[in-house]
């Protein structure tokens, strides 16, 4: 499982979240893991986005957002997502983590992502 170490702001501190991806011939499975000796653990909500490497240009393109909900306590428990039936064999993808402090998805605690070959 390949891993990107990634940080998030709260008022209190930056929690340190590791995102990993793993994927197998139909899904990619995206894990966001916090330290659990944080004494400060990041508290809110996840949307996960997933992108692909565009085909003519530096870019990225867009191929789902599944929202993850709410993650209670970043230094107790794994938060999970699974983006099912996802082709793209060979290509080069990325996953993107966003945290945010309410239900709403719209006050940011800032983002880790994850680059990948699919």
């Amino acid at each position: 499982m390949a891993c990107t170490k990634g940080y998030v702001t709260t008022g209190a501190s930056q929690p340190t979240i590791h995102l990993c991806v793993t994927t197998n011939s139909m899904d990619v499975n995206a894990s966001l893991e916090g330290v659990r000796s944080e004494s400060w653990p990041f508290v809110g909500y996840v949307k996960f986005s997933l992108y692909r490497e565009a085909t003519n240009s530096d870019a990225w393109t867009h191929v789902a957002t599944l929202n993850g909900g709410y993650w209670a306590n970043s230094s107790a428990a794994k938060k999970n997502i699974t983006f099912r039936n996802i082709g793209q064999p060979g290509k080069t993808m990325r996953v993107v983590a966003a945290f945010y402090y309410n239900s709403n998805y719209t006050d940011s605690a800032g983002s880790i992502s994850h680059i990948f070959l699919r």
